[in-house]
């Protein structure tokens, strides 16, 4: 059972001691709950009470974890934003030095065929 369902559990493994025609034998995992005396703590609680007590007893150290914590996720956001930043330089990159002066140079021959062909319009008139 996950963590935090305040139940305690014993997994029981049931198998059958003959083999099956690849050889293998055959188990079958199960959960049974364990029923506990009144005034237990849960998972969650005995969880909690840790987590507590560790924070109250290393307040400093907390304090520095938290700090360490948010620098990381700022470093790991800029760096994210960095990398995204670097990939959209590439592609305007990519696109200034291959497509456009293709397209440029594609532009200008259909240009002077346009050119061409208003020549020879106005040669036949």
């Amino acid at each position: 059972p996950p963590l935090g369902t305040d139940q305690c559990m014993r997994c029981a493994i049931c198998h059958n001691n003959a083999r099956d025609y690849q050889h293998e034998l055959k188990t079958y995992a199960r959960w049974e709950p364990v029923p506990l005396p009144g005034g237990c703590l849960t998972d969650v609680m005995i969880r909690d009470s840790c987590v507590g007590e560790a924070n109250q007893l290393n307040e400093g150290l907390k304090m520095n974890y938290d700090l360490c914590t948010s620098l990381r996720d700022s470093f790991e956001n800029a760096n994210a934003a960095m990398l995204e930043a670097e990939q959209t330089i590439s592609a305007l990159d990519m696109k200034v030095h291959n497509e456009l002066p293709n397209r440029r140079q594609e532009l200008m021959i259909e240009r002077d065929h346009t050119q061409e062909a208003m020549a020879d319009a106005r040669r036949m008139m």
